[in-house]
C-alpha cells in the first residue's frame, strides 16, 4: 500500500473499526494505546489526502487517549507518547497550547532523566 493513500486510509480505518470496538468493551490499555496510535496513523493519511478535518479530529481523539494512558500510569512511555502527539497535532493544528503541553512534558522527562538529552532538546523547540 506504500504509495497509495486511499488504500492506506481505508485500511487503517480499517484498524482504527477495530481498535474502537476494543476500546469500548475492555478497559484495557492495550487497546487504549492501539486506539490512540490508530488516530495518529490514519490523522497523517488524512492530512495527507487533504481531509483536514477529519485529521484534526482523529489527532485530537489520539491525545485525548493518551492523556487517559498518562493519567492512568505516569510512566515515561506514556509521557513520551504523549509529548509525541501533542507536538504533531501543534504542527498540524498550528496549536500553541498543545505545543505548550509537549514542551512542558519533556521538560519534566529531562528533569527525571537528566540522561535523556533529547527531552531537555525538545522542551526547547
Amino acid at each position: 500500500i506504500l504509495g497509495n493513500l486511499p488504500e492506506a486510509s481505508a485500511r487503517y480505518g480499517q484498524a482504527l473499526d477495530l481498535f474502537t470496538e476494543n476500546k469500548k468493551t475492555t478497559a484495557s490499555p492495550f487497546f487504549l494505546d492501539h486506539y490512540a496510535g490508530g488516530c495518529e496513523k490514519l490523522a497523517s493519511v488524512k492530512k495527507k489526502l487533504g481531509e483536514t478535518d477529519e485529521a484534526a479530529r482523529l489527532y485530537l481523539a489520539g491525545i485525548e487517549a493518551r492523556e487517559q494512558l498518562y493519567n492512568a500510569s505516569d510512566t515515561l512511555s506514556a509521557a513520551h507518547q504523549l509529548a509525541v502527539s501533542c507536538y504533531n497535532a501543534a504542527l498540524f493544528l498550528v496549536d500553541s497550547d498543545l505545543m505548550q503541553r509537549a514542551r512542558e512534558l519533556w521538560d519534566t522527562l529531562s528533569q527525571q532523566h537528566p540522561e535523556y538529552l533529547k527531552y531537555r532538546d525538545r522542551a526547547h523547540l
